[in-house]
């Protein structure tokens, strides 16, 4: 009899790879009208290429610092890259095939467009394939790591602040309740959501050092003469730690972006110098908006459609790893139970 009323154990689940998936499927269907399925076993393969190429590009090179031996590739890393641009190459040339060959047969996705613009010389270049393809490899590695990193930190932000998580699960409950799944259309009235994702890109911004910019002329700045050649990197999370800017900067508080609270004015999209996690001006994040509401928007239906919790026993670690982006050194793991009527999933 006790053996019979036990409650069976739920897995963990490892939230780095399942939001992985999930924000590689969001832009490949985006992009190519694809998604990864047993079907699809390149898409897999490329995944993996976009996740090793986001491993080389933030390793430690000893040419950077040392000039003189940048030619000998002592690493490996740029035969490495060398290897690996190839195979995308494949993979990207047969989506371009593919979609040429069924041109009006199905709904138009970003290839399309791209295909119909370089055709129709409303983008100039000597190769329209080049184009496309450079466009297209641009997009999904933009979005596809720096999309999921977020969300990870987000959540283990929210599992190490339950009564933070509480308090969006009732606006969540308030706003939309129970019978329904939240749509896009309900994220601009959940505001507590809207700011759990701000202190999210404050505290853990995807890209720490935003990208490296060139000077490409030499040129001066307040007062400094820049050469050209010089590459400029910014501490955006050095920037949105500040004790000067931010009240107890290392603590996560979403309300401190509500209105009347200590940073209520300030937002993420590039006007506020205080918090630039998609950098500031003509060359920030192309796909802000996109990622803004990709992040809201999941976050927002994951946390209303389970109860989150930790393995019994078990704890956070917060620390960084090494990359690009800035992933969780110890991927999460959650234990996760629905709490909406079964037919809603």
């Amino acid at each position: 009899g006790s053996e019979r009323r036990r409650p069976r154990l739920l897995s963990p689940v490892n939230m780095k790879s399942r939001l992985s998936d999930l924000t590689f499927n969001i832009i490949l269907r985006t992009v190519a009208n694809r998604r990864l399925s047993e079907e699809f076993q390149e898409a897999h393969q490329f995944k993996e290429m976009i996740e090793k190429a986001f491993l080389l590009l933030g390793a430690f090179e000893v040419g950077d610092f040392l000039p003189f031996l940048k030619c000998l590739d002592l690493q490996g890393l740029k035969s490495a890259m060398k290897k690996l641009h190839k195979k995308r190459d494949v993979f990207l040339q047969k989506l371009l095939k593919d979609h040429r060959e069924k041109q009006g047969f199905q709904p138009k996705d970003f290839i399309d467009v791209l295909i119909s613009a370089t055709d129709n010389h409303e983008i100039e270049s000597d190769s329209n394939d080049d184009v496309v393809k450079a466009t297209t490899l641009s997009i999904i590695n933009a979005a596809t790591d720096t999309t999921a990193v977020t969300m990870e930190w987000a959540l283990a932000a929210l599992l190490q602040h339950p009564h933070i998580l509480n308090k969006a699960q009732q606006e969540l409950d308030t706003h939309i309740g129970r019978e329904r799944v939240m749509e896009e259309a309900d994220v601009r009235e959940l505001k507590y959501l809207q700011a759990i994702v701000k202190e999210t890109l404050r505290l853990y911004p995807a890209a720490p050092l935003l990208l490296p910019h060139e000077a490409i002329e030499d040129c001066s700045v307040g007062g400094y003469h820049v050469s050209a050649g010089t590459r400029l990197l910014v501490n955006a999370w050095a920037i949105h730690r500040d004790p000067a800017v931010w009240e107890r900067p290392a603590e996560f508080e979403p309300e401190r972006f509500f209105k009347g609270g200590s940073s209520g004015e300030i937002d993420v999209k590039g006007q506020d110098f205080e918090l630039i996690p998609f950098g500031s001006g003509r060359r920030m994040c192309a796909g802000m908006s996109l990622a803004l509401n990709v992040v809201t928007y999941t976050l927002g239906r994951l946390l209303q459609s389970f109860d989150w919790s930790l393995p019994e026993g078990t704890t956070i670690d917060m620390t960084e790893g090494l990359g690009l982006t800035m992933p969780k050194r110890i991927p999460l793991e959650a234990i996760i139970k629905p709490r909406l009527p079964f037919h809603l999933y």
